[in-house]
């Protein structure tokens, strides 16, 4: 199945119904994030939020939102719009703990470009390599 650029200088039909980004222009088109932790939970938004406590409460009940601090202003990071469309990670400079994108540390008020498929992580500052509640990534066309 295929889908029209939106965008009206291009219209350009991209052939894989999954992309959301058009090959042609690059534009992205409409698309919800949805953030899936293992046991299948999910969360799902189409505006900038912030990924709090209380999201990692939602998708890992049991024990793993504890690292996530409490205090307004101290989630790990941010899911925004760019101006293209496309959907960015923003990792926060005021978190005590650590974003892990696909095996990366994200440093702190630096945006990263999200797509289907990539893995995000929490890990302490101090060992960004012991990871915790990952999270993929998936991007729903919406018509």
């Amino acid at each position: 199945m295929s889908w029209k650029c939106h965008v009206p200088e291009c219209q350009f039909e991209n052939d894989d119904d999954n992309s959301v980004v058009c090959a042609c222009c690059g534009r992205a088109r409409r698309a919800r994030l949805v953030l899936t932790a293992p046991s299948g939970a999910s969360w799902r938004t189409m505006i900038d939020a912030d990924v709090t406590r209380a999201v990692y409460r939602r998708l890992y009940p049991g024990v793993e939102h504890q690292y996530v601090p409490r205090n307004e202003g101290g989630h790990p990071y941010s899911i925004v719009r760019a101006n293209t469309g496309e959907w960015q990670l923003l990792a926060n400079p005021s978190s005590p703990i650590s974003t892990v994108l696909n095996s990366g540390t994200c440093e702190g008020g630096r945006r990263y470009g999200l797509k289907k498929g990539d893995s995000i992580s929490i890990a302490p500052s101090a060992n960004a390599a012991k990871t915790y509640a990952p999270l993929t990534v998936s991007l729903l066309p919406v018509e």
